[in-house]
């Protein structure tokens, strides 16, 4: 009995038809590249179909699954370099022999015969503008060293004893060599830095100041001025009357001038 029920039901029913596939083409549209100024050429067959035929159709389906192609197309694009063109074709090959759906599932769209192709001129000028990028980056680093070794050797410079050990450290044989640099290095230096000045001269007063406050400096509050002021009479004395107000200063024995 369900035989027949079945056998009937396929007598009846109507065949499925396949809804025709319509197909034109995209030539050589451009798309931007990641190269800044220049763009691919992209070329391909549009394949569509209505997927619900016995509804009411899109004016322009085929410009609408061009569209959709397109759409996929830019942004995949927009990520590559010009140089990348083989891979791109490669990957865009892939991506739009998936079929997928525009005006809200209407149509079902893919592509074959995908190229993408560059001109050949834009080709050679890319790569000569990377050759040069690389030339650039190479002349930077070596002034860039250059300039590293410069600094270094004129701060080497400033000392020539310095500059007299370095040298030493990276010939340890060449001890006499070394000890035959030292005036040289010692002239080069001046040209370059200038001649060292000569430590400032301290006088007699101001030694002798200085002295009082580093051997009474671990004396207290008490006996440090006290032994001030007798220094300072002494000097007085003897004629040093205002290095012993200087003195006093210092040591805080002002009060007990006399």
């Amino acid at each position: 009995m369900a035989r027949g029920f079945f056998a009937k039901f396929l007598a009846t029913a109507e065949p499925y038809v396949m809804p025709p596939t319509w197909q034109g083409r995209i030539e050589n549209v451009p798309v931007r590249s990641a190269t800044q100024d220049y763009h691919f050429w992209f070329s391909c067959t549009v394949l569509h179909q209505l997927t619900h035929p016995g509804a009411q159709a899109h004016p322009a389906p085929l410009e609408a699954a061009k569209h959709g192609i397109l759409r996929q197309v830019m942004p995949v694009a927009a990520a590559v370099e010009l140089t990348g063109g083989a891979a791109l074709q490669a990957q865009l090959a892939t991506q739009l022999g998936v079929p997928c759906h525009e005006l809200n599932g209407q149509l079902r769209v893919w592509a074959t015969d995908v190229v993408v192709s560059v001109d050949d001129a834009d080709l050679q000028a890319v790569h000569q503008r990377h050759d040069l990028q690389r030339k650039l980056q190479v002349w930077q680093h070596e002034k860039e060293m250059e300039r590293r070794e410069c600094e270094f050797t004129a701060e080497m410079l400033t000392d020539p004893n310095r500059a007299v050990a370095w040298w030493l450290s990276r010939n340890p044989q060449q001890v006499a060599q070394a000890v035959g640099m030292i005036e040289p290095i010692a002239r080069l230096s001046a040209a370059i830095h200038g001649p060292a000045e000569a430590p400032a001269e301290v006088s007699a007063e101001d030694q002798l100041l200085a002295a009082a406050e580093q051997l009474f400096a671990e004396l207290d509050e008490w006996n440090r001025p006290l032994l001030g002021d007798q220094l300072a009479k002494t000097l007085a004395t003897f004629g040093h009357a205002d290095l012993a107000a200087r003195l006093r200063d210092r040591l805080d024995a002002q009060g007990l001038a006399t």
